[in-house]
């Protein structure tokens, strides 16, 4: 199963979606949120590998600004053996904008031989920006194979530079990381049906940073 979630509203939409999955023996699901625009945009995954081999990956885009609060909370359980989970968050934070992201993944003692990952990453375009991260891993068994983190920070200085130092302008540089940075998330949407809007919109968005 393949599932994309955008968030797309007006300046005063206030929303809240909550995802509930339980997963069988074998079964694939991936799932792509994506909070482009809204007052405020929460969403809630809650996701059960209760099946042996299950496999799961979440990738989650926010970027808010004016004023809009954007808030990701991911719960992921291993209740069976060799499952897994890779879970990718990214969040860019314009003007007066806030990000939020809690990721909590728990491995059973009866989950053997699972794996597990989830990373979070974010930058701040502006000083009156904001983002709050939490990744948090639960462990009750010892044959698993699992990693957590999480970035905080603006664009690299040292990177503009030395794309200026090849006779690209400023914008033209924090363009390119922008989207080398949303890129992994984005490709992830090719072969869906809104994956043409979410990268005209972010384009767009790109270009109006600069």
């Amino acid at each position: 199963c393949k599932h994309t979630l955008l968030h797309y509203h007006n300046n005063n939409t206030v929303q809240f979606a909550d995802i509930n999955v339980q997963q069988a023996s074998g079964s694939e699901y991936s799932c792509n949120i994506i909070t482009a625009k809204g007052r405020i945009n929460r969403t809630g995954i809650n996701i059960q590998l209760a099946g042996e081999r299950a496999t799961c990956n979440v990738n989650s885009l926010q970027w808010p600004e004016n004023n809009e609060n954007h808030d990701v909370y991911l719960n992921i359980d291993h209740l069976c053996p060799d499952t897994s989970c890779d879970c990718q968050s990214k969040a860019i934070a314009g003007e007066h904008g806030c990000a939020s992201f809690t990721g909590n993944i728990t491995v059973t003692s009866a989950a053997h031989f699972s794996e597990a990952a989830l990373t979070n990453n974010n930058v701040l375009l502006s000083d009156t920006g904001k983002i709050f991260s939490r990744p948090e891993l639960e462990i009750d068994n010892d044959e698993v194979k699992c990693s957590h983190g999480t970035t905080i920070g603006k664009l690299d200085s040292e990177m503009i530079f030395y794309l200026q130092s090849r006779g690209i302008s400023l914008d033209e540089a924090r363009g390119i990381l922008l989207d080398s940075f949303i890129s992994p998330v984005i490709n992830n949407l090719d072969g869906s049906g809104i994956s043409h809007f979410v990268k005209t919109f972010l384009k767009d968005k790109i270009s109006n940073d600069k």
